[in-house]
């Protein structure tokens, strides 16, 4: 008597907790036909076409093992489309790097992936900034945006009236030289679409007034704010530029290369029309020739505001109101601060942060301390996949590194951020703090093919342990 068969849905729901393992996501694939396509749906959501690779896959003949259950597809070191890539045209997001693409590539992408929502240009030189606007505006339904380490040769001064980004765009992440030319660009726009979430890194002093036309413009529709300061020369002029007043919907803002007393500065413009502030966050470099010791720096201005915005909004014999707990008052914002010791052992903990940074928020329990560097390892042991020796990820996962490497820190690998890799489409457009989320992706579960047509199976599960070694 044959044993009893498990419904499709619950195999779909046990192979799905093995998302991240790679190994046993292999040995399920060669159990029986019936695991075979969820087995697939993670072990080939994900293809990088590498020098090493790229032929090998694209010569494969259809229906290939990798197109059906491709959702994100990273192309590298690779100047122009190579024949076959066509047939990724379904998947979701598009990953270029370490390409100096022409013409002919620039036109094309777009037209070859019209579905992509997430697009990541990581160390790729354009030969003019023109070429590098005309290709992000061109997917129809971009709703991520990562530019990393981008070049031009050529500035574009007038660029076209017709041209604008995708209206769904609502993730905008930059880290590249020139900041302020992408700025100006943007805050010459007839309107920018309603970005929720929006992270600036390596600020330099040109960016600053810039900077903050751009966030009075996002207004109301701007949740998640990140700054980082290339350093600290001029630093002084963000209070007087950025006022996060104009974002009334603001839920998280984090500073990055800061000090106490900037954020103070920042957080001050908080009123009651922007009281959904739930998170703030101050990354520190402990060690650094510019920066004391950090019990040296004035906490005190910090430690009295965050404390302020925990106090109940009404009166201690009045219970506050659903209104008011709904429109953010009376409602407690928690303090992270993150320390990255140069040192391997770092002088501060929670205790010293509770008791002599912020008393007042630590006898409320509203401040926690992260030491960066073990938080670094943490999220580092997450970020493993097939492609983890090309460090690939969205934007935010390499920003910290590079600019810890660009203010001579020491490297201790990939920061906070979703690994594109590991993280549902969910987890991407969230703020990154500890969400590296494994969930597996349900996008594109539909599309998973159900391997009736056992003709071109022997040789495809060949070429696929071929693939993975």
């Amino acid at each position: 008597m044959h044993g009893a068969m498990l419904p499709h849905e619950l195999i779909d729901i046990i192979i799905d907790h093995l998302h991240d393992d790679r190994v046993a996501l292999a040995n399920c694939s060669m159990v029986c036909k019936a695991w075979l396509a969820s087995s697939r749906f993670h072990l080939f959501s994900d293809i990088l076409l590498s020098p090493r690779y790229c032929d090998d896959i694209l010569s494969l003949p259809p229906p290939s093992i990798y197109t059906v259950p491709a959702r994100r597809l990273m192309l590298t070191d690779k100047d122009f489309l190579p024949p076959g890539i066509e047939k990724f045209s379904s998947v979701r997001a598009f990953y270029l790097r370490a390409s100096s693409p022409d013409a002919d590539m620039l036109s094309r992408i777009p037209v070859i992936f019209p579905r992509i929502t997430t697009l990541e240009l990581n160390c790729v030189a354009f030969d003019s900034l023109g070429d590098l606007i005309q290709l992000v505006c061109s997917p129809p339904c971009l709703e991520t945006l990562s530019l990393f380490m981008c070049t031009w040769k050529q500035e574009w001064e007038q660029p076209p009236a017709n041209i604008h980004l995708s209206p769904r765009l609502h993730t905008l992440n930059i880290l590249t030289i020139n900041v302020h030319l992408l700025l100006d660009w943007l805050t010459s726009l007839p309107s920018l679409p309603p970005l929720t979430t929006l992270r600036i890194y390596s600020i330099s002093e040109p960016d600053i007034p810039l900077l903050g036309d751009m966030l009075r413009t996002l207004g109301a529709s701007l949740q998640h704010l990140t700054l980082d300061l290339r350093d600290h020369d001029r630093a002084d002029l963000l209070p007087d530029h950025i006022d996060i007043g104009h974002n009334t919907n603001l839920r998280s803002f984090t500073l990055i290369n800061g000090w106490p007393k900037l954020l103070y500065r920042l957080l001050a413009h908080r009123t009651r029309e922007n009281a959904k502030l739930r998170e703030a966050t101050l990354t520190m470099y402990e060690g650094k020739a510019n920066i004391p010791n950090l019990d040296l720096l004035d906490w005190g201005e910090l430690d009295r505001l965050i404390t302020s915005w925990s106090q109940p909004a009404s009166s201690p014999h009045q219970p506050t109101s659903d209104a008011s707990v709904k429109d953010g008052v009376g409602v407690s914002v928690t303090l992270i601060l993150r320390v990255y010791a140069h040192a391997l052992v770092s002088s501060v903990n929670q205790e010293m942060v509770e008791r002599r940074f912020m008393p007042l928020c630590g006898a409320k329990g509203i401040v926690k301390y992260v030491s960066e560097r073990e938080r670094v390892l943490r999220v580092r042991e997450r970020l493993k996949g097939p492609v983890e020796t090309c460090g690939v990820g969205e934007v935010e996962v390499k920003a910290e590194v590079w600019c810890r490497e660009h203010k001579g820190a020491e490297f201790a690998g990939v920061l906070e951020g979703t690994n594109v890799w590991h993280a549902s489409s969910k987890a991407v457009q969230a703020e990154w703090a500890e969400e590296s989320g494994c969930a597996a992706d349900p996008e594109g579960r539909e599309n998973r093919a159900d391997p009736k047509n056992t003709v071109w199976l022997a040789a495809a599960e060949q070429s696929r342990r071929s693939v993975l070694g």
